[in-house]
């Protein structure tokens, strides 16, 4: 059965949450441009292997207002009150993409509740320099660093992204980088880029979420690594040229007890390509240990 939105209201406005499955709890962020829905549908394979989901909307997407709650430290507070609604004092947790600030944040500020935590091709670090940014958006860099040109060049970024995000010949090259030319035909990717190409354009219908996200990554640095304490995985495929592959190294790089694993998948599409299994059996394995 198809699991139905639940709400939970938070004296700084409602959270819209799924959950789906039986067994361990996971808390699953989403990333930028798609719902909680689309993380059920990509992430099957969780559910499958005994995992419970819970997958909150972040603020500004769906039905999870923007309001005040603009950073990521505020949809951290989101998730441990969420968690406290549903009875779970730990949990594990998955973050992916641009779900990377608010998991790292909520990582931080409650260290008690995270008993592992796997970031997803993440967004770790802030755009203070072109190399941290999508490859085929570094132009864009000058006009990103001061928040009123951010603001002005909105309806620019929403046309662009709606007329790839309607492409997949425009989409997937985006997101699959380096590794466009080996997937470009495989059945398996096709089917996982319509499924993301449709929750993108739905996400651009109301982009509050996407808008600030962009904020987010243009601020100033959320993550602070001495405050991670929980054994962390971080799963990158090296071809990523969407979030680069330096994101996870750097962030490697400062916490000691973490893991990086290098993979072989459809660039920022780690649920398909070559090393796909791998992909999963790592995540997998990491959780359960």
């Amino acid at each position: 059965m198809r699991p139905t939105q639940q709400y939970f209201n938070h004296p700084t406005g409602p959270v819209e949450y799924l959950v789906a499955g039986e067994g361990q709890p996971v808390l699953c962020v989403h990333g930028t441009g798609v719902s909680n829905e689309t993380v059920l549908k990509i992430e099957s394979r969780m559910l499958e292997e005994g995992f419970q989901l819970i997958v909150p909307h972040r603020p500004g997407y769906y039905g999870t207002p923007l309001g005040t709650r603009t950073t990521p430290q505020a949809a951290a507070d989101l998730y441990s009150a969420l968690l406290d609604h549903l009875g779970h004092s730990v949990v594990k947790v998955v973050g992916t993409s641009g779900g990377g600030p608010s998991s790292i944040c909520f990582a931080q500020q409650f260290p008690d509740r995270v008993e592992r935590m796997v970031l997803q091709c993440p967004v770790t670090h802030y755009w203070d320099d072109p190399e941290w940014i999508p490859a085929p958006d570094r132009w864009s860099f000058p006009l990103l660093k001061r928040a009123w040109l951010r603001k002005a060049v909105r309806p620019l970024y929403r046309y662009l992204a709606t007329k790839n995000s309607g492409k997949r010949d425009r989409w997937l090259p985006r997101l699959a980088g380096e590794r466009y030319e080996e997937i470009k035909d495989d059945p398996a990717t096709l089917e996982l880029a319509e499924v993301l190409m449709a929750a993108s354009l739905d996400a651009l219908q109301h982009p509050a979420g996407m808008h600030n996200d962009i904020d987010i990554f243009c601020r100033s640095s959320w993550t602070e690594p001495a405050k991670i304490t929980c054994p962390l995985l971080l799963l990158h495929d090296s071809g990523d040229t969407f979030v680069p592959y330096r994101h996870s190294g750097w962030l490697h790089s400062q916490v000691a007890h973490s893991e990086l694993q290098s993979l072989h998948c459809a660039g920022h599409l780690l649920w398909s390509g070559a090393e796909v299994q791998r992909f999963g059996d790592l995540r997998r394995d990491f959780l359960c240990s």
